[in-house]
């Protein structure tokens, strides 16, 4: 964790000091502005002024590129310590009428780890200075043009740090070149989103990923935008969806928390998928619809339950309707391993109690 804010906080002051160079207004360029040398006015036109430029290379729908310049150069930019208008806070006020944007101090400083939320803010109050609607921020969100910024946020500073700039400047050619693995540590920010195929996409070359995030949720489309990954390990979340047909994930891992709602036969369509393990509150979650029938690829199968103390309702069906299994391992904390043995003896299966965890079994069939 000190690693990653030690990072962050790295990036941060490169990027900063790389935009401070390229888009330097000069000395003169408060009092030029009637900004009185107020340096938050200046680094508001600074970041327009780059803004800018990258839609001179690369325009967006919606954008006048010259109109934007007069704009920057005619509009005055003053700071508050806060705004609030018909009674709310707010960030930023344009007044078209009075060439003037105003800026909340506090709203600035709050966005400073999040530089994107900036560029989004900067780009919105010059088009209300120009007329053209952007209430929904449906043009100024444009600048992400990859579509990084909109990520869980853990995914996003990761994609940032790895490849050296902002989100909003990360194309979608950076992504392609990612490295083939990703490690995304833990976060309390985004905890309470699920985590979907948006999160991924793009990566077209990533074979591991590893993320010890929370989510609400792991949707249908996790791996949908994801052609080479091969390997996907990161704490569970309280729902799994049925996820749709993969062709490239042969090991996936989910096994921080306990599912408490998984789709019938979440995992039937990852059509390349060896090793599955994952943790379930087997009180809640019906194992056999959920498991279903898993692919035919399938060769090892690890449970982690909780809820239960014996083997929960239709635990043998699993084995019948999936007789591709070759190793099986179950852990639980609550009741005697031993309620296990049964049923998976019935099903061709020789177990021993791990020596290191005696409420494990680990089991696999004899070779033929």
């Amino acid at each position: 964790m000190i690693m990653r804010k030690f990072l962050f906080i790295g990036l941060s002051i490169m990027m900063s000091a790389n935009a401070a160079h390229a888009e330097n207004p000069g000395p003169h360029l408060g009092h030029e502005r009637g900004n009185g040398g107020d340096g938050y006015a200046e680094s508001f036109i600074a970041l327009a002024r780059e803004i800018n430029n990258s839609l001179v290379k690369d325009p967006i729908a919606g954008v006048d590129v010259k109109e934007f310049s007069m704009a920057i150069s005619r509009t005055r930019v003053n700071s508050r310590p806060a705004l609030a208008l018909r009674g709310n806070a707010v960030d930023a006020i344009n007044l078209p009428d009075a060439n003037q944007i105003l800026i909340s101090r506090e709203g600035w400083e709050r966005m400073q780890r999040e530089p994107h939320r900036r560029a989004f803010l900067v780009l919105h109050e010059y088009l209300g200075i120009m007329g053209v609607d952007d209430s929904t921020y449906q043009i100024s969100s444009q600048l992400d043009r990859a579509g990084v910024c909109a990520r869980r946020p853990a995914i996003r500073e990761q994609l940032e740090i790895t490849a050296r700039k902002y989100c909003y400047r990360i194309t979608a050619e950076d992504l392609h070149f990612m490295p083939t693995e990703l490690k995304v540590p833990a976060s309390e920010e985004g905890s309470e989103r699920p985590m979907a195929g948006t999160d991924l996409a793009g990566l077209d070359r990533l074979e591991t990923f590893e993320s010890f995030e929370t989510a609400t949720a792991l949707k249908a489309d996790l791996f949908a935008n994801t052609p080479a990954l091969e390997e996907f390990y990161g704490q569970n979340a309280p729902r799994i969806e049925r996820f749709l047909p993969n062709s490239s994930l042969t090991k996936l891992g989910l096994v921080e928390l306990s599912a408490t709602a998984i789709a019938d036969n979440a995992f039937t369509d990852l059509q390349a998928l060896r090793e599955l393990w994952f943790t379930a509150d087997a009180s809640q979650v019906d194992l056999p619809r959920a498991v279903g029938s898993l692919p035919s690829s399938l060769r090892s199968l690890s449970l982690r339950l909780s809820g239960t103390a014996v083997p929960p309702p239709g635990f043998a069906e699993i084995f019948r309707r999936n007789p591709q299994i070759e190793n099986f391992t179950v852990e639980t904390k609550a009741g005697d391993i031993e309620n296990f043995r049964p049923d998976l003896t019935a099903a061709g299966f020789a177990c021993f109690r791990n020596g290191s965890f005696a409420q494990v079994l680990s089991c696999s069939k004899p070779r033929q």
